[in-house]
């Protein structure tokens, strides 16, 4: 279980049905964009969230 993300619905489907590519390298997860989208298909991650300072 080490390689599970999980998406929404929409995303799911995205992910399977078209050129998106999904892969866990060090910590979260990164989203590929197809190269139409991004001819060097530089990887997306989302940021984590910051515990607010106390």
């Amino acid at each position: 279980m080490h390689n599970l993300v999980m998406l929404c619905k929409a995303h799911h489907r995205q992910i399977h049905h078209t050129d998106w590519q999904v892969r866990i390298r060090d910590g979260p997860p990164e989203f590929l964009p197809p190269k139409w989208i991004d001819p060097h298909q530089t990887p997306r991650r989302k940021a984590l969230a910051h515990p607010a300072a106390a």
